[in-house]
């Protein structure tokens, strides 16, 4: 369904919504929903044995550098049908998370060279920009990858202007922030790196972003993981305990 109804014959990449007989509903390109097709096609290749999954992963991996890539070798969070208008919603770390783990599954699925090599360059890139000396990844950016500025939610962005709705997920996203589960996440993920032969220099920035997480994030007093902090490592108010932390 996904290769039939999703694919844009004509500009390359995914369509972001369809409908159940495959009707285009939402014709923008996003990082996150083709980082996690990448995910699954390449695990659909993996343990099928059917090339044709792992070609079209390939495929869509390829289109994605070509019209999503930005600056810095960073993503755009979503484009308009033809790669050309970036949408005004705010640069976030979240699709750049996943789109490492998607490369790590697509090499599992190809033994691509070229692969292990993007995914080597792409945690180069959000570990040397996105990394913070707090030993934390901040959540959201601006356009030109600096994170969003930390302070009490309010009903604007921080610079006044009106609420981005597309990002108002939680209290939180009208401000900077630390998701304390993606920290984990880039420890497991880093992790697995190092297994499948990235050097052995990643583990230490996973087991700072861990430790930053258990630091910050672990609720003594109940036990689980808070769902988001400040910048200086202070849980902010209404971060309930969430189960996708703890899985």
């Amino acid at each position: 369904f996904m290769l039939a109804h999703f694919r844009d014959r004509q500009y390359g990449g995914l369509f972001a919504e369809v409908d159940p007989e495959g009707k285009v509903l939402d014709d923008r390109k996003e990082s996150y929903g083709t980082a996690h097709a990448i995910l699954g096609m390449s695990h659909a290749a993996r343990v099928s044995g059917r090339k044709a999954y792992g070609d079209a992963a390939l495929e869509l991996w390829s289109d994605m550098k070509k019209g999503l890539r930005g600056q810095y070798g960073l993503f755009k969070r979503e484009t308009s049908r033809d790669f050309k208008t970036t949408g005004p919603g705010k640069n976030t770390q979240n699709p750049m998370m996943h789109l490492f783990e998607a490369l790590l599954a697509l090499h599992d699925a190809t033994q691509s060279k070229v692969v292990f090599q993007d995914a080597e360059a792409h945690a180069d890139v959000i570990l040397t920009r996105l990394l913070q000396k707090g030993g934390y990844i901040p959540e959201l950016y601006d356009h030109d990858w600096k994170p969003i500025p930390g302070g009490p939610p309010g009903q604007t962005e921080p610079d006044g202007t009106p609420l981005d709705v597309y990002n108002s997920y939680a209290a939180a996203a009208q401000t900077g922030h630390v998701e304390i589960g993606h920290q984990i996440e880039w420890a497991f993920f880093l992790s697995r790196a190092v297994e499948k032969g990235f050097p052995r220099k990643y583990l230490s920035f996973g087991e700072r972003l861990l430790n930053f997480a258990v630091k910050v994030g672990y609720d003594r007093q109940s036990g689980g993981v808070f769902g988001y902090s400040d910048y200086d490592g202070k849980p902010t108010a209404a971060s309930s305990l969430a189960g996708w932390q703890e899985s």
